[in-house]
């Protein structure tokens, strides 16, 4: 996955984050949402804690991400 290495300075590189490090954000921003119920703005100031080489955007594209799986499979566990 690319994300751009730093909105609003200028640079318009880009740097890519393995699979790996991808699936440990969304599993750290999940287990936020889920297990300690911190809301969604709270998250992504607490993913710089763990993960202080992603910017702003990219925790915000994270946690997202993780909102939608947790909540998808919430939908998943009533349907059944």
């Amino acid at each position: 996955m690319l994300w751009p290495d730093s909105v609003g300075t200028g640079s318009a590189g880009f740097r890519e984050v393995s699979p790996q490090m991808d699936s440990q954000i969304i599993h750290k921003a999940a287990f936020l949402l889920h297990e300690c119920h911190e809301p969604e703005q709270t998250v992504v100031e607490r993913l710089k804690d763990y993960f202080p080489e992603l910017t702003l955007i990219e925790r915000e594209r994270y946690v997202s991400e993780a909102w939608d799986q947790v909540h998808g499979k919430q939908a998943e566990d009533i349907e059944v």
